[in-house]
């Protein structure tokens, strides 16, 4: 390991998320904002615009210049590579603790907030619809998997859960995981 931090003014990051189809141009979510490198994480640049305290990021996985910002304050959503930002949070709780993109249709948006019910967005963000799971977990993340964007997998306090139907019913995946 080597330290990779030139020009990365933060303290705390809380996830790094690769360009698709260009890895070396990596985003780092901050509590100091959006930090962006060109040069696979050698050297940072801070992004104008941005908000602070951001929690996940997710990527357009077909637009690279739309970045969406999970953070305390909601989902946040850029369309010009992270130079703006605008607030996306029309029927969304916050605070916000990840958002995940569907890979074929990148419309279809899921945020986690900080107890188990989640929410989905079929707009890009402009608005989004309470889902209630009945767990006794909070939802710490989502992830689509990238070739069936049907089937969500759920990590919380509980274990993970999967569901093939976009969050609709879900099973739990525990066998193997320590308590």
């Amino acid at each position: 390991w080597a330290p990779s931090d030139s020009g990365l003014g933060a303290s705390q990051i809380g996830d790094l998320v690769f360009q698709p189809g260009n890895s070396s141009i990596v985003y780092a979510a901050t509590d100091a904002g959006l930090f962006k490198s060109i040069d696979n994480g050698a050297n940072w640049t801070s992004l104008p615009g941005t908000v602070p305290f951001i929690n996940k990021l997710a990527l357009d996985p077909l637009n690279p210049a739309i970045i969406y910002a999970a953070t305390n304050a909601g989902v946040f959503k850029s369309i010009d590579g992270g130079n703006s930002f605008t607030a996306m949070n029309n029927g969304l709780s916050t605070p916000v603790r990840t958002v995940a993109v569907n890979p074929v249709t990148p419309n279809i948006l899921y945020a986690t907030v900080g107890g188990s019910p989640y929410f989905k967005s079929i707009d890009g963000g402009a608005s989004w619809t309470l889902n209630l799971i009945p767990l006794a977990s909070r939802i710490d993340s989502i992830t689509i998997d990238p070739n069936t964007p049907t089937t969500l997998y759920a990590v919380t306090n509980g274990g993970i859960f999967k569901s093939t139907n976009s969050g609709s019913n879900r099973t739990q995946l525990n066998t193997g995981i320590p308590n």
